[in-house]
């Protein structure tokens, strides 16, 4: 009888062990869910920014290369030297002129 009493005491031990586990397992679950919700909206409002933002990269992107291509076409454009001269002359007068 002893026996039985001592193995009773024993097994609702463990069962309460196993139920204040399982207690702390649920309040775990619990809050990973919840920093799972708050994820998947932080990442909803990326999404929408994403969405937002690329499109306006994208028109960003192609004004930038259509920028960079006429850049290419205006360096291919050579002044000849007499004119630069005659422009840096003349700018030189003035800033004389001014001076004066």
């Amino acid at each position: 009888m002893e026996n039985l009493k001592k193995e009773n005491n024993r097994l609702q031990v463990e069962i309460h062990q196993r139920r204040e586990r399982e207690a702390e397992l649920k309040r775990i679950i619990k809050n990973l869910e919840g920093r799972i919700q708050e994820f998947e909206e932080e990442n909803n409002v990326i999404r929408t920014y994403n969405e937002q933002f690329g499109s306006e990269n994208d028109g960003l992107m192609a004004e930038n290369n259509k920028l960079k291509a006429e850049l290419a076409q205006y360096r291919q454009i050579r002044v000849p030297r007499n004119l630069l001269q005659q422009e840096l002359s003349d700018r030189a007068a003035v800033r004389r002129l001014s001076t004066d």
